[in-house]
């Protein structure tokens, strides 16, 4: 998933300077999606792995605490998170 999540960062894929950050940041939004929905998390789900992205996206964005940002990234995760348990 760090390659695509890359893209999904605008980052070079031969840059590997946050590598590690951002597989740090992959596996702990996995976890997180994972305990949010009522099935098995599955990186074949185009939503599962959104939700991911979003949630490394912000991560990698905002090291530090946010204040708006915060509410929309909420907002974003919590409505894909309710699709993915609505459509299973």
């Amino acid at each position: 998933m760090l390659k695509e999540a890359k893209k999904y960062l605008n980052l070079e894929d031969d840059w590997s300077e946050d590598d590690e950050i951002l597989t740090f940041f992959i596996e702990a939004a996995k976890q997180y999606v994972q305990k949010q929905i009522d099935v098995d998390f599955d990186e074949t789900n185009a939503l599962h792995r959104l939700a991911v992205y979003l949630n490394v996206a912000h991560q990698y964005s905002n090291r530090e605490p946010t204040g708006e940002k915060k509410k929309s990234l909420e907002f974003s995760l919590k409505s894909i998170i309710n699709q993915i348990n609505l459509t299973g």
